[in-house]
């Protein structure tokens, strides 16, 4: 199954408002583009699973620890349908956090795996969210 332009697009802007509404902060913005089943993982290992508890946790996080963090250089490595009215993103960006450093670094590059359902309404929204933070295993001597 293929996804029509106009469903691509739309999944996009359900993509990019999420980005927008985590980048100002705004917790209730984030929330809201999540399915009412929906749920998320995030890196941290938080398990949230209703929007209602997206909100509370983003509530802490945004204003708290995440504070400081913006994400930028968002890039969807892919976006397909798994299902009717089921699509799926695979995505990775960076984190920099220019008021703890001084500077512009590159905190981290997580990635993630978005799957997105269409509402009542007919928006897409977010049903299960899997963010991560890639590591690299170090070798260790033979023993």
């Amino acid at each position: 199954m293929t996804l029509t332009a106009t469903e691509s697009r739309s999944i996009a802007e359900a993509f990019d408002a999420y980005l927008e509404a985590w980048n100002s902060r705004n917790a209730e913005a984030c929330a809201q583009l999540y399915a009412t089943d929906g749920d998320l993982l995030a890196a941290d290992g938080a398990f949230l699973r209703t929007p209602n508890d997206v909100e509370h946790y983003y509530s802490e996080q945004l204003a708290g620890p995440y504070r400081d963090f913006r994400i930028t250089n968002m890039d969807i490595i892919s976006l397909r349908s798994i299902g009717h009215g089921v699509a799926m993103i695979d995505a990775k960006w960076d984190v920099i956090a220019p008021g703890v450093t001084g500077h512009v670094d590159v905190l981290a590059t997580p990635m993630g795996s978005f799957v997105l359902t269409t509402s009542d309404d007919g928006r897409w929204r977010f049903a299960a969210v899997r963010i991560m933070i890639p590591f690299t295993l170090k070798e260790t001597g033979a023993a």
